[in-house]
């Protein structure tokens, strides 16, 4: 992105330089079809200018957004990018301490997910879905590293742990990611990885997570399955 930034940055800077010559040409030519040539070279460099102008903030304006962002998968049933990663199957106990996950209500709450993947399984009573950590990071062998319920400001990911059971491809699920009450993240996708192990997945924000209370959500259809909170607050 850097260096694409770079080379409009230059297109720009070298098209206004050709404009401003062509015009400056165009006054000391007494030839009137020779200036109107320059003249057009101009006006076209500034076109130039302009559009590689509007790529450049259109490029600013991407990057400043919060993203979600998936790893590639170690295990042969890779998933496609726009789905979550789940790891081999190391069990998330012998990973560092964990955190207590929030129990859900009874009854859905207030901003559930809008589920937009296609449900093409009836999911079964028993499905589920448990969070078991919150890290920071991720090691080589694919456990949480720095799990805690507290993250410095600015982190640029943030990994969710989970266990699922009784669960069958086909069915639809989503994460909600809720920030001082206000809904900043919702994804939703068709299962398909078969009916129990681990997985993890993370959100990441190009500038980093800004300071709140956060809130995960996962859901199977319409339902509420489990959700935890965790803050990120400023270095002290």
């Amino acid at each position: 992105m850097l260096a694409i930034r770079l080379v409009l940055a230059f297109i720009i800077i070298g098209a206004v330089v050709y404009a401003v010559s062509q015009f400056r040409r165009m006054r000391s030519i007494p030839y009137f079809s020779i200036r109107k040539d320059a003249r057009q070279r101009g006006w076209r460099s500034i076109l130039v200018a302009f559009g590689a102008a509007v790529l450049l903030i259109i490029s600013l304006q991407i990057e400043s957004l919060p993203t979600l962002r998936f790893a590639a998968s170690p295990t042969p049933n890779a998933l496609q990018p726009t789905q979550a990663v789940f790891a081999t199957e190391t069990p998330l106990s012998s990973a560092p301490p964990t955190i207590t996950p929030t129990q859900p209500s009874p009854t859905p709450s207030a901003s559930p997910a809008a589920v937009t993947a296609e449900l093409t399984v009836t999911p079964a009573t028993e499905a589920d879905l448990t969070i078991t950590a919150i890290s920071s990071d991720i090691s080589a062998a694919l456990t949480p590293v720095n799990t805690s319920e507290t993250f410095p400001v600015g982190i640029p990911r943030i990994y969710y742990w989970f266990e699922y059971d009784n669960m069958a491809d086909g069915i639809a699920w989503s994460q909600v990611l809720i920030r001082n009450g206000s809904i900043v993240l919702n994804e939703s996708s068709t299962w398909d990885q078969g009916e129990e192990g681990f997985a993890y997945f993370f959100f990441g924000a190009q500038e980093g997570w800004p300071a709140g209370v956060y809130e995960i959500e996962f859901y199977i259809g319409d339902r509420l399955i489990d959700r935890a909170t965790y803050e990120v607050v400023n270095d002290r």
